[in-house]
């Protein structure tokens, strides 16, 4: 299996956007409390889950931490970072994964034609991720003819493609097959395995078991 290599500059900023310092974490939208004075810290890399029931606030919590929504009041700290700068150290994915009516590969070629990667650059780093996310054989396909499980794995492989420091994911496994919920938990283990801090909401409490090193419980 081959490895995405970090770039040097995602290493040693690996070094620094810890601790999370979350402090009394506030939001109120459309008159509906979504989260209350939420706090808890980070200091190390790790995998985290967020376990709750539905209408705890998990989902707006990862939105908030990755700059989506804006805090009534509270704060949250990355290291050094702003939540601009760290914004572009993360990657989300979301319970349905937001794929474009394009390949599998050109799904993923896509987000690397954005940042300005060359050519030769696009086709190591794709072939690598499909290898990774086991989905090489899916590359011609088109994205939205996929079954929920591999759909899944195309976000995650997306995502994993630009390397990031902090990865987000809203209940990555719902309503999967059990096959498809365990290579799902795999690929989350491996991407932590290669220096991604990663924190994701789920409501399973074997899977939060299984992946978790820190709880945050709403």
């Amino acid at each position: 299996m081959k490895n995405i290599s970090k770039k040097e500059d995602n290493i040693e900023s690996q070094k620094n956007f810890l601790p999370l310092l979350v402090r009394k974490a506030s939001l109120v939208m459309n008159k509906k409390k979504l989260l209350k004075e939420v706090s808890f810290n980070v200091q190390k890399n790790s995998i985290l889950s967020i376990v709750g029931p539905n209408g705890a606030g998990k989902t707006s919590l990862l939105k908030v931490l990755h700059g989506i929504y804006e805090l009534n009041s509270g704060s949250i700290s990355w290291g050094a970072y702003s939540i601009n700068e760290i914004k572009k150290m993360q990657a989300m994915i979301f319970q349905n994964p937001l794929l474009l009516k394009r390949s599998v590969k050109e799904n993923i070629e896509y987000v690397l034609k954005i940042r300005n990667y060359a050519k030769s650059e696009i086709l190591n780093k794709t072939n690598e991720v499909l290898d990774l996310c086991n989905i090489t054989e899916l590359q011609n396909q088109q994205a939205h003819r996929l079954s929920g499980g591999e759909k899944q794995k195309l976000s995650i492989a997306r995502a994993w493609v630009l390397n990031p420091n902090i990865l987000f994911l809203d209940e990555p496994t719902l309503n999967l097959d059990p096959p498809s919920v365990y290579e799902i938990e795999d690929l989350i283990i491996n991407m932590h395995e290669k220096d991604t801090f990663v924190m994701f909401a789920s409501h399973d409490l074997r899977q939060v078991r299984k992946l978790s090193q820190e709880v945050v419980f709403l």
